[in-house]
């Protein structure tokens, strides 16, 4: 209960819901020293996630963007993942895809 109660006070403090607007600055500087995406779908119709982890820069990565804003792409990113890639999965696999 404890968790769950520090979740929910993050995800309001964190303002979670407008995450969207969020601009992440230098975002194609970003993503060319954090290279990763989403390709195709698995056989149960999951999303299928790939990130380079051998060609991440994360010293580049933090000269661009602080660790605040790198978190904050990441929940900007899950949240997409979450309301728009999930049920569109759902959508082509016909049945629910909660992962």
């Amino acid at each position: 209960l404890t968790m769950f109660k520090n979740y929910l006070n993050w995800y309001k403090e964190f303002k979670v819901d407008e995450i969207h607007l969020y601009k992440v600055p230098h975002i194609k500087e970003v993503y060319q020293n954090y290279p990763r995406t989403y390709h195709k779908t698995d056989k149960l119709g999951r999303p299928i996630y790939i990130e380079m982890i051998s060609m991440i820069n994360i010293d580049k990565i933090l000269d661009i963007i602080d660790e605040d804003g790198l978190v904050k792409m990441m929940v900007k990113d899950y949240e997409y993942y979450k309301k728009v890639r999930l049920p569109a999965c759902s959508k082509a696999a016909g049945k629910a895809i909660e992962q």
